[in-house]
């Protein structure tokens, strides 16, 4: 495969892509906003379980919040992004679904924790919305000295769900994502989520995506290096999708910007995997790539008024 093989073969699966794209500010959120909607992720939690959550031991790091529940649970809040995560405190083993669950039903079950825990309602902003977009299942087996194995048990169905700005996705990890243990109690719920500001940034012209994808290889060929054998030799295009990206977590951004999002495998002995990502505008607005130079990031005159802290 040549260099411009795997340019096709990754702008053929990016499929149709708008031909403008907006730009949003994401809110950013003072120490008091923080503890309101840990709070609030507590209480639709507290309404789930039947277990007051209520009190808590609140220790604030320079990272993160961390709150020291009943029963071994704990809350972190995440001070750059603002993203959730509560975990329960059962054992790994504790719960475990019956033998033959059909994935239908652990779908369902991680379908009516989400609406229980009302997680909907983190993406209420016009035209926004937080979708179901696949099934983890957590297993567990185990054998003897003698190799003989019993069959595999599913400890924990995970529901993972995927943020959308309009029709387009917000890429990245999952934009929610819910555990539940055989009996169909929570085992852990985590919210990687950010607001919207009320008005659109800026609004620019979507690159193709050819244009994209020699962007990528190009990143992937500085990645490589240079050697006897070409990288392109091994290189596998597996998807480039359109869309926004959340840098994070642990990771602050001003704005949600569109973004081409590419994986590549490098199979052989050493078989490698890579994640890519390009600003699907000329004009970038996040640091995105480190195998490549680009352009400078764009300002947005706007942005900085936009993204300042705010109540909700």
């Amino acid at each position: 495969m040549t260099e411009n093989d795997l340019i096709k073969r990754l702008a053929a699966s990016a499929g149709e892509v708008p031909a403008q794209a907006d730009v949003f500010g994401v809110r950013r959120f003072s120490l008091e906003d923080l503890q309101r909607r840990t709070k609030q992720f507590l209480a639709s939690i507290s309404e789930f379980s039947g277990v007051s959550l209520d009190k808590g031991d609140w220790r604030e790091k320079r990272e993160q919040i961390v709150v020291h529940l009943p029963r071994g649970a704990r809350a972190v809040v995440y001070r750059a992004s603002g993203a959730m995560k509560f975990v329960g405190g059962l054992g790994p083993m504790e719960r475990l679904f019956p033998a033959g669950t059909t994935r239908d039903a652990l779908t369902k079950a991680t379908d009516t924790a989400f609406a229980r825990l009302k997680l909907a309602g983190w993406a209420s902003a016009a035209g926004q919305s937080l979708k179901f977009e696949r099934l983890w299942q957590i297993k567990a087996a185990g054998g003897d000295r003698s190799g003989k194995v019993v069959d595999p048990v599913v400890c924990r169905a995970i529901g993972a769900y995927r943020h959308f700005l309009g029709a387009v996705p917000v890429l990245g990890a999952a934009s929610a994502a819910v555990s539940v243990a055989g009996d169909g109690s929570l085992d852990n719920v985590s919210l990687l989520l950010r607001e919207t500001t009320p008005e659109v940034a800026d609004r620019q012209a979507v690159l193709a995506p050819d244009d994209a994808a020699r962007r990528i290889v190009g990143q992937l060929s500085a990645l490589m290096g240079k050697s006897k054998v070409a990288y392109t030799e091994y290189a596998v295009p597996e998807s480039m999708r359109f869309g926004y990206i959340d840098l994070g977590k642990r990771s602050s951004q001003p704005v949600f910007a569109p973004v081409y999002f590419a994986t590549v495998s490098i199979a052989g002995e050493d078989a490698q995997g890579y994640v890519l990502t390009t600003s699907a505008t000329e004009k970038p607005y996040l640091a995105l790539s480190r195998g490549t130079h680009e352009a400078p990031l764009a300002s947005i005159s706007r942005t900085s008024r936009l993204a300042q802290p705010s109540s909700i």
